[in-house]
Formats: structure tokens, C-alpha cells, sequence
């Protein structure tokens, strides 16, 4: 698989993109902060809300007592991926006003005129660790949400549900660095009740690899294509993430995996973190954050080529 730079997509600080079309239109969504709050023996002390532009100095030197809130954000674009309005994604009160909790859109698809979304509620615990609480809604006009499944689990990333498998991820302390905020989380796959690690034929390593993102699956006749960083150490507490492909037959074996190669071009990013594939007008492309984490830079599209 290679991506090809097609061009940036003038949106700072779009975390975990997505794009998807839905009755004739495409949407663009992902997680924007909305809210910063300063808090004292657990009690919210001053709050700054941003209604427009964002002031990325408030993430330059996050203290212990800063709670960064994220919340979905829904952008209507052409087909040339120019912005042509923008909305709040719709969230019940309680996720949408409760500063602890962000909210962030994990899968999207359709299915008999239906979207389907899959978002993770994340509580963040006195900054110390979180709590996840993974839900799937629907709607037919993206304006109400309505629960169909609350998921049981709430140490796992759930990134997708799909022809009966649970795509996850156990977070866990990192044996290297107990004490570290984010831990570690790796593949760990829930089917007919039974838990397990998917195999993987090169790369893929238990021991070393310090996180596990699943982004996009595809059906290519009996293989199934999946798309996927891992997050590497690289000193202290600095990491970075990588891109790579496998494919399966059972989502128990994978095989060809490899590096996805990309040509960036004008983009001067080291590497690139939460890529989305998605198809449109008969034509595949990725859209993707930057080596910020998606914190602060633009959102890079690309072409894809399988």
C-alpha cells in the first residue's frame, strides 16, 4: 500500500479524522478541543471555552491540574475536500457539558440507509488514568443519536464491530514505566466470548510495541485488508507512531504485513498518526494527523494506491 500527498486540509487540531458520505453529502468528523479546565481537591476552579479559533498555547505545558476536554466535530465538505459548514456532533448533555469526559468517534459506517457510530467515552480520572466506556448509536440525519449497545468492557480501546469480533485493545501499565499517564495498549480481540491476541507474521511484537491502533478494515473478496499504526518508543517518554497493512482471512492469523510507504512531498512531517481510509467517487484515499498527535497541525489527505 502506498499514499500519495494530495493535499492539506486547513483544519488545526482535528484529532482521529474520518471521513464518510451519507445521503449524497460527505462529512468530515473527528475530535476538536473545546474546553480546558483548572481544577482544585477534584473541583473545577476556571474554565476557558473555545466557541472559534483555538489558543494552542494552552497545550504547550499541560500542568497536573489542566483537564483537557475533546469533543466531536462534525464539517460538511465537497468533493474537493473544502470545508462548507461545520457543527458540534451530536452528544447527550451529560458527555457534552461534563469537562472530564471526551468523547471520540471510534468507526462509522452504513447499513440499510442507517449510519452506525461507534464513539468511546473517556473519563479522565484526577489526571491520573482513565476510564472508557465504548457505546454504538444510530441515526438517519446525523442530528440524534440513539443507543443501541453499551459495550461491557472499560479497560479496553474499541475501534470496531464487525462480522461478530470485538476489534480492541486492553490497556494496561507499562511494565517499563509503571507510573506513565497513557500505559500501554495491544491488540487483544473478543469473538464468541473468547479472548485473544491476533498473530501476526513480521513486526507485530507483544514485547516491545508500546500501542496498538486499529483504523480501517476492508473486505477485498475472501481477504480482508487492515489498517493499523503501532506506537514505538523512542527515549523517556518520547514515542512515535508507524503506519502498516496486514491481511486476514479468519482476524486471527495476518499475514503480508508490512509498512505502508508514503509519499508526503511539501509535507515536512516526520510521521503521520491516525490515518482513515475511506472510498470516494470509485477513488480510495487516507486522511490523516501529523507527527503532532493531531494537537496542533493541519490534516493531511492523500491518494491511496493498493
Amino acid at each position: 500500500m502506498k499514499f500519495i500527498f494530495n493535499k492539506k486540509i486547513n483544519i488545526d487540531g482535528l484529532r482521529y479524522p474520518k471521513i464518510f458520505s451519507y445521503n449524497e453529502k460527505v462529512y468530515l468528523v473527528g475530535g476538536l478541543l473545546k474546553e480546558i479546565g483548572y481544577y482544585v481537591d477534584n473541583k473545577i476552579v476556571d474554565r476557558t471555552i473555545f466557541n472559534d479559533k483555538i489558543d494552542f498555547n494552552y497545550l504547550k505545558n499541560v500542568g497536573p491540574n489542566q483537564i483537557n476536554k475533546y469533543t466531536p466535530h462534525l464539517y460538511e465538505i465537497d468533493n474537493n475536500f473544502n470545508i462548507l459548514n461545520s457543527n458540534l456532533f451530536p452528544l447527550d448533555e451529560e458527555n457534552r457539558n461534563n469537562i472530564f469526559k471526551s468523547s471520540w468517534v471510534r468507526d462509522i459506517f452504513e447499513k440499510d440507509k442507517k449510519l452506525y457510530i461507534t464513539i468511546e467515552h473517556k473519563l479522565n480520572i484526577e489526571n491520573k488514568r482513565f476510564e472508557d466506556q465504548n457505546y454504538q448509536y444510530i441515526t438517519d440525519d446525523l442530528q440524534t443519536l440513539n443507543e443501541i449497545n453499551k459495550y461491557k468492557d472499560n479497560d479496553y480501546f474499541l475501534f470496531k464491530d464487525y462480522k461478530g469480533v470485538l476489534f480492541q485493545c486492553k490497556i494496561e501499565k507499562d511494565k517499563d514505566d509503571k507510573d506513565f499517564f497513557w500505559g500501554i495498549y495491544l491488540f487483544d480481540f473478543l469473538k464468541d466470548n473468547r479472548r485473544y491476541r491476533p498473530k501476526f507474521d513480521k513486526i507485530v511484537d507483544y514485547e516491545k510495541d508500546k500501542g496498538h491502533v486499529i483504523h480501517t478494515i476492508i473486505e477485498f473478496g475472501d481477504e480482508y485488508l487492515m489498517l493499523f499504526t503501532i506506537r514505538h518508543h523512542i527515549k523517556d517518554r518520547e514515542f512515535i507512531y508507524k503506519i502498516y497493512s496486514a491481511k486476514t482471512k479468519d482476524f486471527e492469523n495476518f499475514y503480508d504485513t508490512k509498512n505502508v510507504e508514503i509519499e508526503k512531498k511539501e509535507c515536512d512531517s516526520d510521521w503521520f498518526s491516525y490515518p482513515h481510509l475511506f472510498k470516494l467517487n470509485d477513488k480510495w484515499y487516507a486522511v490523516c494527523n501529523q507527527d503532532d498527535f493531531g494537537k496542533y497541525k493541519d490534516l493531511v489527505l492523500f491518494d491511496v494506491i493498493f
